[in-house]
């Protein structure tokens, strides 16, 4: 879910950040669960979902990434996720909020508009319950790289990127929505709202927290928050210091 706000922060006080061209031949490291949702925006869930559309969105998308000389990588979470209890909590409440909304659609009386989702834009329906399959058969298929992790995925991306030294020519990024990646030591971090940009080998923000640090020596507004990354980040560098529980796999 990433730190509560952060990212429109961030957004709002240092604008879009430092812009690279990724090189040719520059690992993408693509956060899977977050991807799918990505891939999925716009689109109906009030009829369980179109999975051949999902299908070639990715198709699509694995091809504009190739073409522009990008290696994919897609790290997929693990049945073992440690998350708090108030992220889980909150997150069982969704659920049931979106489930309770497509069973009120379904239970709307007859009028086409009355059974049309943009009636009620608040309503938000479940996430097509195999979307997350189809996401990986098709990526199996196309010869896609997925690394699966035991747990959570975010540790195993940045330390993937953390690993190759702050030196070294084309280092990988994380292609993600989820500001936690802000956090991590040594992370270079892509939002999904620069795919566009991305897969036609334009210049993207790319994120680390060292770009952040410094942007508090000419801007005034990120020391508060300045506390709670360093703890952190700290926390994150610990966890990503670990060997990683996770095969990788070309699928």
């Amino acid at each position: 879910m990433g730190v509560f706000r952060l990212s429109s922060f961030v957004r709002e006080r240092y604008g879009d950040g430092e812009k690279e061209v990724l090189p040719r031949g520059t690992r993408v490291l693509i956060d899977g669960s977050g991807w799918v949702h990505h891939l999925f925006e716009g689109a109906r869930f009030d009829l369980g979902g179109d999975y051949l559309a999902l299908q070639a969105a990715v198709e699509r998308a694995v091809a504009q990434l190739r073409s522009a000389g990008l290696v994919i990588n897609v790290y997929r979470d693990g049945s073992e996720r440690q998350l708090k209890t108030r992220t889980a909590v909150h997150r069982r409440a969704q659920k049931r909020e979106e489930w309770e909304s497509l069973r009120q659609w379904a239970l709307a009386d007859g009028e086409d508009a009355a059974r049309t989702p943009a009636v009620a834009p608040s309503a938000k329906f479940p996430t097509p319950t195999l979307a997350t399959c189809q996401l990986y058969a098709t990526l199996r298929r196309l010869g896609v790289r997925v690394v699966e992790c035991a747990g959570e995925a975010d540790a195993h991306l940045a330390r993937a990127v953390a690993a190759t030294g702050r030196g070294a020519a084309r280092r990988p990024v994380v292609l993600a929505d989820d500001s936690d990646f802000l956090m991590f030591r040594d992370c270079r971090y892509v939002s999904f709202a620069h795919w566009a940009r991305l897969a036609r080998g334009a210049s993207v923000p790319v994120w680390t927290i060292d770009a952040l640090m410094a942007s508090r020596s000419s801007r005034l507004g990120f020391a508060h928050v300045d506390v709670e990354g360093a703890c952190v980040a700290s926390q994150k560098s610990v966890h990503a210091s670990r060997e990683p529980e996770c095969m990788h796999r070309t699928r």
